[in-house]
C-alpha cells in the first residue's frame, strides 16, 4: 500500500472545497464560492474518484522513484569510485529521480483539475456567493486578517533577504537570527513531516495476520 502523501492529500482538499450545496443542487466552481457551474452527483463521484485512482498510481510510483534513490544512490556512488566514472551519473539520475517524478506528477494532477472546468462547459452556470456568503461558508478570510498577514509576513520576509550592508549595524545581527530561525523552522518542518510520513507507512503497511 502507498504511503501517506500529504501533498495529494492537500490537493485533494482543495478540489472538495470547489464543490458546494446549494439550493439549485451540487455546483462546482474554479476557487471556493467562486463562480460555478451545476455538477450531478454521479459526475462528482466519478471525478473525484477518477482522482483518487490517478493519486493511488503517483504515490506507489513516487514511493518506488524514493526507495531507488535511497538504494540506488549509495550503489552508484560506490560503482562511480570503483569501477568506472559514469556509474556517478546515474547516481546523480537517481538522487535527482524523486524530485522529477514528483514535478511531473503533481503536474499531471494540475492539468487533471484544470480539465474539470472544460468538461462541464455544458452545465448551466451559476453566480458566484457575495463576500458575506464566502465569509459565513468559510471560503475567504476576513480583510484585517489579511492585512495582519501582510504587515507580519511582508516586512519579515523583506528584512531577512535585504542586503546585510543596506542594514543598520544593530540589524545585522537580527537578521542573521532571523535567518538562522527560517533554516531552523524549516528543517523543524522537513522533520516533523517525515515522521508523520514514516507513521503513517507503518500504521498503513498490512500487519500479515489473519
Amino acid at each position: 500500500m502507498p504511503a501517506h502523501n500529504g501533498t495529494i492529500a492537500g490537493e485533494r482538499a482543495s478540489l472538495l472545497a470547489r464543490f458546494r450545496r446549494e439550493p439549485v443542487g451540487l455546483v462546482y466552481s474554479r476557487a471556493p464560492g467562486g463562480e460555478g457551474r451545476l455538477i450531478s452527483e454521479e459526475e462528482a463521484v466519478a471525478l473525484l474518484v477518477e482522482f483518487d485512482l490517478m493519486s493511488h498510481v503517483h504515490a506507489r510510483r513516487f514511493s518506488y522513484s524514493v526507495w531507488i534513490a535511497v538504494i540506488g544512490f549509495p550503489l552508484f556512488i560506490g560503482a562511480g569510485m570503483t569501477l568506472t566514472p559514469l556509474f556517478g551519473l546515474a547516481a546523480l539520475v537517481s538522487f535527482v529521480g524523486w524530485f522529477i517524478v514528483a514535478l511531473v506528477q503533481r503536474l499531471q494532477r494540475a492539468r487533471f483539475v484544470s480539465r474539470i472546468w472544460s468538461r462541464l462547459d455544458r452545465n448551466p452556470p451559476v453566480r458566484a456567493l457575495s463576500r458575506s456568503e464566502k465569509l459565513a461558508r468559510g471560503f475567504t478570510i476576513p480583510w484585517w486578517q489579511t492585512a495582519l498577514i501582510l504587515l507580519t509576513v511582508g516586512p519579515f520576509a523583506l528584512f531577512v533577504q535585504a542586503p546585510k550592508n543596506a542594514l543598520p549595524q544593530p540589524w545585522r545581527e537580527w537578521q542573521t537570527i532571523a535567518i538562522a530561525f527560517v533554516f531552523v523552522a524549516v528543517i523543524v518542518i522537513l522533520a516533523v513531516h517525515g515522521v508523520r510520513w514514516l507513521l503513517h507507512r507503518t500504521t498503513d503497511r498490512p500487519s500479515g495476520r489473519r
